[in-house]
């Protein structure tokens, strides 16, 4: 990360390409405005069709679930959540 940053604390400004794993077929590209350890703002296609909540690949090795606090025409602003209980598998 270069440093520069936007008004929050800890946000800090990283254009990078991220795919969103919806569910629904193959994932959607997108990518980062701004990120920090929490969340990040997102620029999308839609911002009316992200789901709720959703898996966001960021890298081979690193994936975070998502939850949308908002969001306009072609932005989201997620932050990052535990794994959902309807996603986590159960012992057998």
């Amino acid at each position: 990360m270069d440093g520069s940053h936007e008004n929050r604390a800890g946000r800090f400004l990283v254009a990078k390409a991220v795919q969103m794993a919806t569910g629904a077929g193959t994932p959607v590209s997108c990518s980062t405005k701004d990120l920090s350890t929490t969340g990040a703002r997102l620029i999308v296609k839609d911002g009316w069709s992200v789901p709720e909540v959703f898996l966001l690949n960021i890298q081979d090795d690193l994936h975070r679930w998502c939850q949308v606090m908002w969001r306009s025409q072609r932005e989201v602003g997620i932050k990052f959540v535990p794994i959902p209980k309807s996603f986590a598998r159960t012992p057998i």
